[in-house]
């Protein structure tokens, strides 16, 4: 099975939180030129609310000696890469156009919590304010950072337990892969079912995977090409290549190269590397 690498792992370049390599800090809330959206940096990650809800995001990467680097957003599955600039207060984002002011006023950053030490958070007074993101988020940081995968499981089980799918495919894989705790493809599979049941892109690609394999049920390419199209269609390059080469080889569906092209090429266009390989030889070979 694939893990599907999070966001997190390019959100820290020059070591700590969201402070630019060359000076001035992205810290704090920023308030559009029309008013309508907020973008807030808080840790490693960025909130942005709108008319249309709440997205999330992450560094991708600064240039050393500048306020310019790039912001890696994921719209609905997607991601998007959105260069800026930081003169001053003011945050500007070319590939749009627009800027966007500091505002003064913070107190909409509720992800303080993730800055406390962990005598505090784990404390049990503390527990009750730890949302199910801030748990999930405690759980990155000793995943990624820390390399404590005992600590980080327990802090993806706290999350996936009041329902948090991001938590629960995490939690599945390391189950998966016995990170932190005993492997256990049963428990894997609850727990990446449960996060593909709420749609989540990268669980609906590895429950494909798992079906794929026999790992933890009975292999079964049909239901395999069910989840690889589930992830594939909300725009997932892994699930895009994956349900490409069941289209190519006639795994638990009808051989059509066809098919596998036009997959193979939506994954190709999010810069799957493999997806461009397969779309080479397919129309080389004039399958």
């Amino acid at each position: 099975m694939r893990k599907i690498t999070t966001m997190l792992m390019t959100a820290i370049v020059c070591g700590v939180m969201l402070t630019a390599c060359g000076g001035g800090s992205l810290k704090g809330t920023y308030v559009s030129e029309n008013g309508k959206e907020t973008i807030t940096f808080s840790g490693k990650k960025i909130k942005i609310e709108d008319s249309d809800g709440v997205q999330n995001g992450t560094f991708k990467y600064e240039e050393e000696g500048s306020n310019k680097g790039v912001i890696l957003v994921n719209f609905n599955g997607r991601e998007q890469e959105w260069d800026y600039v930081l003169e001053g207060d003011k945050l500007i984002f070319d590939s749009e156009d627009v800027y966007y002011k500091k505002d003064s006023k913070t107190a909409k950053d509720s992800s303080n919590n993730l800055e406390k030490t962990e005598e505090e958070v784990s404390s049990s007074a503390e527990l009750p304010t730890l949302s199910p993101s801030d748990m999930f988020e405690l759980g990155e940081k000793y995943y990624f950072d820390d390399k404590n995968y005992i600590e980080a499981a327990k802090w993806y089980r706290k999350s996936a337990e009041q329902g948090y799918a991001k938590a629960q495919y995490e939690l599945g894989y390391m189950y998966y892969d016995g990170e932190g705790i005993e492997k256990d493809y049963s428990e894997a599979l609850k727990w990446i079912r449960k996060s593909a049941d709420q749609g989540n892109s990268d669980a609906q690609n590895a429950l494909g995977d798992m079906h794929y394999l026999g790992d933890g049920v009975t292999e079964n390419f049909s239901e395999a090409v069910k989840w690889y199209r589930k992830g594939a269609e909300q725009g997932n390059k892994y699930a895009q290549y994956n349900l490409g080469q069941m289209y190519e080889y006639g795994y638990g569906i009808t051989q059509d190269y066809g098919k596998a092209i036009e997959w193979f090429q939506k994954a190709a266009k999010q810069g799957h590397e493999k997806a461009k390989d397969k779309l080479e030889y397919l129309l080389e070979s004039g399958e």
